[in-house]
């Protein structure tokens, strides 16, 4: 029977022994697990399934969590076919978001639903528990929650950017239809280049949503303020082109962002980016840094205060797999703070 395994590191970057069943490790049998995050208490929560998505928590020593749903597991039959993604949230609960197509029509709906503390699905979010939200044919990226509980969804081609209410409805105060087009925003760029694919979101301070993606060859962020327009001052309608593409960004305070990304189909690097979308000198002399030659994806987060870590993967020939690698950088005094 196909498993996965799930382990722990501390933060000096060695295994935790003790998490889990046996040598560190608890493996996931039958259905695989496709959405991992880790709460505000150090529980792992993980999104599995196809035909009935199923959440499932564990305690931070690696036990499944009995407080969640009676076994640590809960079926979400509201949400439908594919596998999407998985969000604790600072207000106590889970998101849980999937997605589904449908060919025939053309459309790429989303559905979102958010599962309180045990495990019972919130009702009173968007309609009877569950958000649908139509994208219009296109795949969606991971939605983010700000601070205040809204959440912003997007689709990869960048056609809609939508905030959702933490009660779980369509916000009619972002723009004028609830819906920002960034098409409308990336029609000033380099002769009218329209915005290539989305990539990642990161909520911005004070509201608002920063969205990377590309067009071309060229990197690019738009900063979209709590209105839905784009901020004035950066770029051209809030919109610029950028030195290097961002695949994944977090934010470490300062009004700076530790970012993974390449400068064109190449290697993974990480940067130190400036709320004006230039690099910070103070991070390699504003140079990225290469992870390695043959480093895939990456992902940093925000560990501690100046600390972060970013996981990416390297492709091992003799096995004909992807091995996973973790990195940590210490970011440069009165950056982050």
């Amino acid at each position: 029977m196909p498993r996965q395994v799930l382990v722990k590191y501390g933060r000096e970057g060695r295994r935790v022994t003790s998490f889990g069943q046996a040598r560190g490790c608890v493996a996931i049998e039958g259905r695989g697990f496709e959405g991992l995050a880790v709460d505000h208490r150090g529980r792992p929560i993980l999104l599995r399934g196809i035909v009935e998505p199923e959440v499932a928590r564990l305690t931070p020593a690696g036990r499944w969590d009995r407080s969640f749903g009676g076994d640590g597991k809960v079926l979400v039959p509201r949400l439908t076919e594919n596998l999407g993604r998985i969000q604790p949230l600072s207000r106590g609960g889970i998101l849980a978001t999937t997605e589904n197509v449908e060919p025939e029509h053309g459309y790429q709906q989303v559905h979102m639903a958010e599962l309180r503390e045990d495990g019972r699905p919130l009702a009173a979010f968007g309609m009877h528990g569950v958000v649908n939200l139509d994208l219009a044919g296109d795949f969606h990226e991971a939605p983010v929650v700000a601070g205040n509980g809204s959440i912003y969804v997007i689709g990869e081609a960048g056609a809609t950017l939508s905030r959702i209410s933490a009660r779980g409805h369509l916000d009619t105060r972002f723009d004028r239809t609830a819906r920002g087009t960034l098409r409308r925003y990336v029609r000033v760029l380099h002769s009218g280049h329209e915005w290539g694919e989305t990539t990642t979101l990161v909520p911005r301070r004070g509201g608002g949503v920063d969205v990377f993606g590309f067009f071309d060859e060229h990197g690019a962020e738009a900063q979209v303020d709590a209105r839905g327009h784009g901020v004035a001052g950066f770029g051209r309608g809030g919109v610029r082109a950028l030195a290097q593409q961002v695949w994944e960004a977090t934010d470490v305070g300062g009004d700076e962002l530790f970012a993974a990304g390449e400068p064109l189909l190449g290697i993974a690097r990480v940067f130190l980016l400036r709320d004006d979308g230039d690099l910070d000198r103070r991070f390699n002399g504003g140079e990225p840094i290469l992870l390695s030659d043959d480093a895939q994806w990456a992902d940093p987060t925000l560990v501690g205060p100046g600390l972060v870590d970013v996981t990416y993967y390297r492709t091992i020939p003799c096995r004909e797999c992807r091995k996973p690698f973790v990195g940590r950088w210490v970011l440069p005094a009165g950056s982050g703070r």
